[in-house]
């Protein structure tokens, strides 16, 4: 991993290490990172128990300068008040540097307290769960909305195979689906590339792309699966961006994260939330090649364009669940406030749309294999594998549109006034 150029473009990620006996690479890396400084722990009473301090070469993690330590029970929420508890327990201890053990939360919640104070952090990651270890930016629910918070990403992230070993399978199988969303996430971008919303920047594509495929080869093994996330988060600190990372199928999880959906009693992971997601788009990209565009569509779109205006009035019909939706608002006006902007944009789908499709075909798996590398992972690979039904994936599909000006095919399929054909297509799989 020391040899990835994502690595070395990082801004604040210097050290990754996930070679075997990580753990006991600690103290050397801290002392060279750090020097003099102290160790203050952060972690939940589920995850502290997985790190054995009596290793040798990470006795700093066994005389921390202090400690905050969530409950195991209930499952903690990646929600913003936890970072202000966090930063009133770090504000009171100056001159240590946090280092989380833990996964996704955990990590994101002292990700943005660290970055609110202007502070280093590391993190020991207990699973490979999710892609945001690297990443600068903490997706977190703030004002009921799941949004990316900007914030430094960790100086140094240790992955040992065999504490991440140590994660339940279910962990395992949501890092394996967050990984695999990349396939969706980056047929997206392909879309915004060739319409000239948002160009591929080659350093990226190469590093994660390329070796994708390869990395999601089942079984995959856990370095391969650790480090495929974390040069995901090392490419969103690269671009300061989250599109290598995500497109419409996080926009979907996001949706069911901010209505706070549960299937058996508890919130399915982010991980398995993206799964379903990525079928959903996968399904919309085939859906609309399958069907095509014709001159008459185009006619149509123009006629009847997306107005800023009608789009913001029917926001509080969507989101009743949301106290203030003023994000939303700014979203909509950034995506459809230009009219000028719209038209220029339909006409580069026309010029472009086989250019499209040719790619997306040569890119794309099918569905059936798709749903197959999920289940095989153990992840989800279905809408009813979470207790959703497909007239509630394109409800959410209509909603997820709203959440970001990061073009996808939620934007096409609305810019072509076909969000609701396709809608209607997915109800009638009920």
């Amino acid at each position: 991993m020391g040899t990835s150029e994502l690595l070395s473009l990082a801004d604040h990620t210097r050290e990754l290490i996930t070679t075997a006996g990580a753990l006991g690479q600690f103290d050397a890396a801290f002392d060279a990172l750090w020097p003099g400084a102290s160790v203050f722990l952060v972690a939940d009473e589920n995850t502290l128990p997985l790190i054995d301090i009596n290793t040798e070469g990470c006795r700093r993690l066994a005389v921390p300068a202090g400690q905050f330590i969530f409950p195991g029970a209930p499952v903690l929420e990646a929600d913003y008040r936890h970072v202000q508890t966090l930063k009133r327990i770090l504000s009171s201890t100056p001159n240590v540097i946090p280092i989380v053990i833990g996964s996704g939360t955990l990590n994101d919640l002292c990700k943005c307290a660290c970055g609110e104070l202007n502070r280093d952090y590391g993190v020991i990651a207990t699973a490979a769960s999710v892609d945001g270890y690297a990443s600068d930016g903490a997706a977190l629910v703030k004002e009921g909305i799941k949004q990316t918070i900007p914030c430094p990403a960790p100086v140094l992230i240790i992955g040992d195979p065999e504490i991440l070993k140590t994660a339940p399978p279910e962990m395992t199988a949501s890092g394996y689906a967050d990984l695999a969303a990349k396939i969706p996430a980056g047929a997206d971008w392909i879309l915004a590339d060739i319409i000239n919303e948002d160009p591929i920047d080659t350093i990226v594509w190469k590093e994660l792309q390329n070796p994708l495929r390869s990395r999601l080869t089942y079984p995959t093994s856990l370095v391969a699966l650790f480090e495929g996330l974390n040069l995901s988060g090392l490419a969103m600190q690269y671009l300061k961006k989250s599109r290598p990372a995500s497109g419409a199928e996080h926009m979907m999880s996001h949706i069911w994260e901010m209505e706070h959906y549960s299937y058996q009693g508890k919130s399915p992971s982010h991980g398995f939330k993206v799964a379903v997601g990525s079928v959903c788009t996968l399904k919309a990209m085939h859906w609309l090649m399958d069907r095509g565009l014709t001159q008459r569509d185009f006619e149509k779109a123009l006629e009847n364009p997306p107005l800023a205006a009608v789009r913001e009035s029917i926001i509080p019909e969507l989101f009743p669940f949301l106290e203030d939706r003023t994000f939303l608002y700014e979203v909509n006006q950034k995506v459809y406030g230009d009219p000028d902007r719209f038209g220029r944009r339909l006409e580069e789908i026309r010029r472009e749309w086989d250019q499209v499709c040719f790619a997306w075909k040569e890119y794309l798996p099918s569905e059936k294999e798709f749903a197959s590398m999920l289940s095989t992972a153990g992840s989800p690979s279905c809408p009813g594998d979470l207790g959703l039904t497909w007239t509630q994936c394109g409800m959410t599909v209509v909603q997820a549109q709203y959440l970001r000006d990061r073009y996808s095919i939620l934007d096409l399929l609305n810019d072509m006034s076909l969000t609701s054909e396709f809608r209607i297509s997915l109800e009638a799989l009920d």
